[in-house]
């Protein structure tokens, strides 16, 4: 969380091997045990890099395929409840779309939704993507989402994670368009 008072991970120090999301969260100087999450968070659904908190750590934003889907790929959100979230719930259109949406980050005033939209994907990579956001509107409904300028989206731009300045933009891609 932009806070540092709370954070998620993968882990696969498990008792059977796969992946798992443990949740933890600071008290002072030290880190409660980490929770492991529901299965529901940690199964072949999920995209593994395609999960984020909120600024405040009280709702966790996650990539699945879940049978309630409006595409292939979704972002979902669940609430944080004591030490475990809630069942995903589909952020639905216009967030999501036909195609495979991704790897959101959310803004530390939680206005802007910055997340990838991918023509293929499963849970450990994708391909043909680019970075879209939405802006959060009056009444808490999220806008149309728009792709982010051509100097960003350069071929396969994935996983962005916007820093707590609001203006600094991390992301990845592994194609370049020619000039």
């Amino acid at each position: 969380s932009f806070d540092g008072n709370a954070m998620v991970f993968l882990t696969d120090y498990t008792d059977d091997g796969t992946l798992a999301l443990q949740y933890s969260k600071r008290s002072g100087a030290d880190w409660s045990e980490p929770i492991t999450q529901p299965r529901n968070f940690s199964s072949k659904l999920n995209f593994i890099r395609g999960f984020t908190l909120s600024p405040d750590g009280q709702t966790l934003y996650l990539t699945s395929q879940l049978s309630n889907g409006v595409g292939g790929f979704d972002i979902y959100t669940c609430a944080l409840k004591g030490n475990a979230f809630s069942t995903p719930a589909n952020m639905g259109m216009p967030v999501n779309s036909k195609l495979h949406d991704s790897a959101p980050t959310i803004t530390a005033d939680g206005l802007i939704l910055y997340f990838m939209r991918c023509e293929s994907m499963n849970s450990q990579q994708a391909d043909r993507c680019k970075l879209m956001m939405s802006r959060r509107q009056a009444g808490g409904k999220w806008g149309e989402a728009q792709e982010l300028p051509p100097h960003i989206n350069t071929g396969n731009s994935q996983t962005p994670r916007i820093m707590a300045d609001g203006e600094t933009l991390i992301f990845s891609s592994n194609k370049l368009q020619p000039n």
